[in-house]
């Protein structure tokens, strides 16, 4: 069993020299203490000579898919940053990756996303080489923050086109939060110009609305409100709440870590607001996926020492009733 300060020596040697630090790996049996070896190798590695990093990432015998995961998303970004089509073509030779949570991704929405920080034409022309399903929804998104935060408001909704249908409602759904939450003025100007067909003025409508509300109702005057409102088919989504009260993470973790149980978190609520072709299933979906992010960290404590981990999520319809009038 090793102790602390060979633990610690190791990974200094992985700072200063990777390469060496390489044959450490063979037999270490604690799978979190591996894999953080194994990210300060190819963090040191990547920024100190990227080829050899990325060879040895691709001849790597490790099992842990995920330690692999990690690996080649640490190296990966480096290389976008140097050469870019290598690290295109390396993240589509590797398999998908699927997550706790049962998400597949490729590692090439990494790349883009990388990538679309300094080249965004670049960025834009490999987005037809990535694979279909979450990997393509991510990796659209990514440049269409960008487009949105350099204003370019028309090109973001116009790069939503080359979707299928529900891919592109789940991109649009982005772009049109990010656009509500950086210049809500801008949009609710563009519903008469580029907003253009009915479903997307639905869309952007009911997002203002929801930006409005979350915001204390400092957003949009009474006025600008009524015209949204106008222009939504009756009980589209006008309120999105989130609830992660009650979230006592560290005792649960600390006991899961102990006793290698399940952590349990607090169910997270997503209540809307909406018509018939509102699609519970899929919302729920997006909201794990969420989640998935938001407790990252945690769920890397708890699985590394053998513990399991469930977040329970809960999607409910509301529909608006009717306002009665009381009877004389």
């Amino acid at each position: 069993m090793r102790t602390k300060a060979e633990d610690l020596a190791m990974l200094a040697i992985a700072r200063s020299s990777p390469a060496d630090a390489v044959q450490f790996l063979e037999n270490m049996d604690d799978t979190s203490k591996k894999r953080e070896l194994a990210r300060t190798i190819a963090e040191n590695w990547a920024k100190s000579d990227i080829y050899d990093a990325l060879n040895w990432a691709t001849s790597s015998q490790l099992s842990d898919k995920r330690t692999n995961h990690e690996i080649f998303t640490i190296v990966l970004r480096e290389l976008a940053d140097k050469d870019p089509e290598l690290a295109l073509q390396t993240a589509l030779n590797q398999p998908l990756y699927e997550s706790a949570f049962g998400f597949e991704s490729g590692l090439e929405e990494i790349v883009v996303e990388q990538v679309v920080q300094y080249d965004l034409d670049k960025a834009i022309a490999m987005l037809s080489q990535v694979r279909p399903g979450d990997t393509r929804i991510d990796a659209y998104k990514s440049v269409g923050r960008e487009l949105v935060l350099n204003a370019e408001y028309d090109r973001a909704l116009m790069l939503g086109q080359q979707l299928p249908d529900d891919e592109r409602k789940k991109y649009l759904n982005t772009v049109l939060s990010l656009w509500a939450q950086e210049e809500p003025d801008t949009l609710l100007a563009s519903m008469d110009s580029i907003i253009a067909t009915p479903e997307l003025k639905q869309q952007a409508a009911g997002i203002l609305l929801a930006h409005n509300f979350l915001n204390g109702s400092s957003i949009l005057d009474q006025d600008q409100v009524e015209q949204l409102q106008g222009l939504m088919a009756e009980g589209e989504p006008t309120v999105v709440q989130m609830d992660m009260t009650n979230l006592d993470g560290n005792s649960i973790v600390q006991r899961a870590i102990e006793q290698g149980g399940t952590v349990f978190f607090p169910t997270t609520q997503r209540t809307i607001t909406s018509s018939d072709n509102f699609n519970p299933e899929e919302m729920q979906k997006n909201l794990q996926k969420s989640l998935e992010k938001t407790l990252e960290t945690v769920l890397k404590d708890v699985n590394a020492t053998g513990g399991k981990v469930e977040v329970k999520t809960d999607v409910k319809k509301e529909v608006n009733e009717p306002e009665t009038k009381d009877s004389d």
